[in-house]
């Protein structure tokens, strides 16, 4: 097990009377010399530079929030789209699994491009196919032609993910307003999440499945709008493609998804042992390529650093456990409670609610408290909600359920902008776009793990509550652990160490 870092420069802005770059080296690595064909905007002046960053992180939310919310949306739509389409299961499932696996498969190669070409440029490609591909899978007239239209969609969503987080980034060099945005990224991405499970069966009740694809496209209409007009062309640098690498990466991915898939279905075929097999020899050959390579797409200087690792690994722990969780919180409520779908979502509001008001109160503690400790509170509220809901999914009150809700959401929160900004600034402001990448890649293989590992154990209707609590243990245990290895080692000095930088970044 890797142990976290002193975690005191993670939310991204220092500790009040300290200089900003002794709280970043005295807790991840020494910081980078600043340089100037960075993908910062910076040419204007502070006040314009505001606006630009406002109306950029404006896009980017706009973007994110409609992906997420497709997501968990078309979920719903599965049993309607079967019967319209006339399609088998296995069909109705593909429709979902596609833009899983494509999303996957190309996060970490988005991220790449995002360098090389930069994030604006790639974000708004990302969007505008997105978009098409929404009104592709609207029209759809057989089951084949939708999973094709999903598979265009999750390309397009994984560019937007990827490079989303590296736009942010360049139009928000100061860590402060950086931390401020990603608060609600994590905000966006929370309400995403549930918001669909209750507006969506409102919507599909209402005007039918297709209409959830038509959703999509105003919401990318007005972010593609703000971008074009208010956020100028952020460069990128240039520098050698890594095809061998970005192909390895992308068996890895997809394999892990397949196999993700085949575990939630409790699928333990020649097909789950084939996908299994070939994730590792992906990894294998990942590993040899990018060791091998001029100029790899993941150096691994970058790989090897604690400042850049353990906030990957630990936010991969968090959307396993709060992106799980929440799938198994809607099977709760529809297999014990008895909720309809639209209900189901509704009971899971207090999450959303709670991660909206608590992240411009994430970014205010972490501009005046020590950033150890804001991630200590995270850490600890998602292991007393996670607790809770263990320890009274068989109580027949639904307040002390809403309340563990509340605790996951503050907590969610509170840890992901400040593992985000971390992250990001450990990869260096030349490779935000492959930092981007890697956290998104690492989110995704996360949550499509959490689920299809803690949704098996609510798969049989007569023993949900049971299952729910057994989930929620293990969710909770994780956390427990992840915050107990943290105040083990958050007063523990870091050990200087040259930046993780390549060869290439210097030039």
């Amino acid at each position: 097990m890797i142990a976290l870092p002193n975690l005191a420069g993670d939310g991204g802005i220092p500790s009040p009377g300290k200089d900003p770059e002794d709280c970043a080296r005295a807790m991840w690595t020494r910081p980078e010399k600043p340089k100037t064909h960075d993908h910062t905007v910076n040419s204007t002046g502070p006040a314009r530079a505001a606006r630009v960053g406002a109306a950029g992180t404006l896009a980017v939310l706009l973007a994110v929030f409609v992906i997420m919310l497709d997501t968990t949306v078309v979920n719903l739509a599965v049993p309607d789209i079967r019967r319209d389409l006339r399609t088998t299961g296995a069909g109705g499932q593909w429709t979902v699994n596609a833009y899983n696996v494509a999303i996957a498969a190309v996060l970490l190669s988005a991220g790449a491009l995002a360098d090389r070409l930069g994030p604006r440029r790639v974000f708004a490609a990302g969007l505008a196919v997105f978009a098409l591909a929404s009104a592709a899978c609207a029209l759809s007239p057989t089951a084949a032609a939708l999973i094709g239209a999903r598979v265009l969609q999750g390309l397009g969503g994984a560019a937007v993910m990827a490079s989303g987080l590296a736009l942010v980034a360049a139009l928000h060099p100061a860590d402060a307003a950086r931390t401020r945005a990603l608060a609600w990224w994590a905000a966006v991405v929370g309400a995403g999440t549930v918001l669909g499970p209750c507006g969506g069966g409102l919507l599909l009740e209402s005007l039918g499945w297709r209409a959830v694809f038509w959703l999509n496209i105003p919401f990318a209409a007005v972010a593609l709008a703000v971008l074009a007009i208010r956020v100028p062309p952020v460069p990128g640098r240039a520098r050698p493609l890594d095809p061998a690498g970005q192909v390895a990466a992308a068996a890895v991915l997809t394999a892990t998804a397949f196999a993700a898939t085949a575990a939630g279905n409790r699928d333990w075929s020649a097909d789950f042992v084939v996908a299994v097999g070939a994730a590792g020899l992906g990894l294998a050959a990942l590993v040899v390529t990018e060791r091998r390579a001029r100029a790899p797409m993941l150096p691994p200087q970058l790989l090897g650093a604690r400042a850049f690792l353990a906030p990957i690994l630990l936010g991969g722990l968090l959307s396993f456990g709060v992106y799980g969780g929440l799938f198994v919180l809607s099977a709760y409520f529809q297999l014990s409670r008895g909720l309809p779908v639209a209900a189901a979502g509704l009971a899971i509001l207090p999450f959303a609610a709670a991660a909206a008001l608590a992240a411009p109160l994430a970014a205010r503690l972490a501009g005046r408290c020590d950033a150890r400790q804001v991630l200590a509170a995270g850490l600890i509220s998602l292991a007393a909600g996670a607790g809770l809901v263990a320890a009274c999914a068989s109580c027949p009150q639904w307040w002390p359920v809403a309340t563990a809700e509340a605790l996951l959401g503050i907590g969610h929160a509170l840890l992901q902008p400040a593992l985000t900004a971390a992250a990001l600034r450990a990869a260096g402001r030349t490779r935000t776009g492959t930092g981007s990448g890697v956290l998104a890649a690492t989110r995704q293989t996360g949550s499509v793990l959490g689920v299809a590992l803690l949704g098996g154990l609510v798969a049989d209707p007569a023993a949900a509550g049971r299952g729910t609590g057994a989930a929620f243990a293990v969710i909770a245990t994780m956390f427990a652990a992840a915050t107990l290895l943290h105040l083990a080692v958050a007063g523990r000095p870091v050990r200087q160490r040259s930046s993780p930088t390549t060869k290439e970044d210097n030039s």
